[in-house]
């Protein structure tokens, strides 16, 4: 995942890479061994759309090496009507008004 600041390596387990891809996983796992330019252009049509994640990351070390685990919570697309009028809201408030 990336945004304007960075990018991240996170986990999807099936529900939520299921939300993102708009596939059920069983679908994927058999266009994988049978129709591998398909299941790609899946990952391809999934690129750029925009989402509210909810993210849970922790620190792990292992043999002496501290890295950040990062595993996808909920995936839901963006409702850019409702997130404008929060937008907005947040632009009153900064103004004073």
């Amino acid at each position: 995942m990336s945004d304007f600041s960075d990018n991240q390596w996170v986990t999807f387990f099936q529900e939520t890479a299921e939300a993102v891809l708009g596939r059920p996983a069983d679908e994927l796992g058999s266009l994988r061994n049978d129709n591998e330019n398909e299941f790609d252009q899946i990952f391809q049509e999934a690129n750029f759309k925009p989402y509210v994640f909810k993210l849970r990351a922790k620190m792990e070390t292992y043999n002496d090496e501290s890295r950040l685990k990062t595993v996808c919570l909920q995936a839901t697309p963006v409702n850019f009507r409702d997130y404008n009028k929060v937008l907005l809201d947040n632009i009153e408030k900064m103004l004073g008004q």
